[in-house]
């Protein structure tokens, strides 16, 4: 089985919690940092290099998608799980252009971030393989 360590950063303290705990259940996924503030959120993710990051659109300091353009200009690939309260095409597609992943639309299950969360660590963990 394959872990995965991810980061999330997430306004609703609520909400963030609720993913915490539920990751904490499932032993292959480690959340290693919690933030509601996007640049307190970079450095958190620069620093203990998340293998997927969950990243709320609205955050203190900077929104999401300036998160996005600063995880670009660091120059590392980061699998970024978006998650918007909108389903506007132009909001996803903009995500989508900056690097995100995949766009899960709030409200949303915690399994469903576990299982795009799972996904995105294989897919990422076979592009390694084949890289070497």
């Amino acid at each position: 089985m394959l872990h995965a360590n991810v980061a999330i950063l997430e306004s609703n303290e609520q909400f963030a919690q609720e993913l915490k705990q539920f990751f904490a259940e499932n032993t292959d996924l480690n959340v290693c940092g919690v933030s509601d503030d996007g640049i307190a959120g970079v450095d958190m993710i620069q620093n203990t290099n998340p293998d997927v990051i969950l990243l709320s659109l609205i955050l203190k300091g900077i929104d999401g998608f300036t998160v996005l353009d600063k995880l670009r200009e660091s120059g590392k690939k980061y699998s970024v799980i978006v998650m918007g309260n909108f389903a506007n095409e132009e909001i996803v597609s903009t995500a989508m252009s900056k690097g995100a992943k995949y766009y899960l639309i709030k409200p949303f299950a915690p399994e469903v971030a576990a299982a795009r969360i799972r996904y995105e660590t294989a897919k990422v963990h076979r592009f390694r393989k084949t890289d070497t």
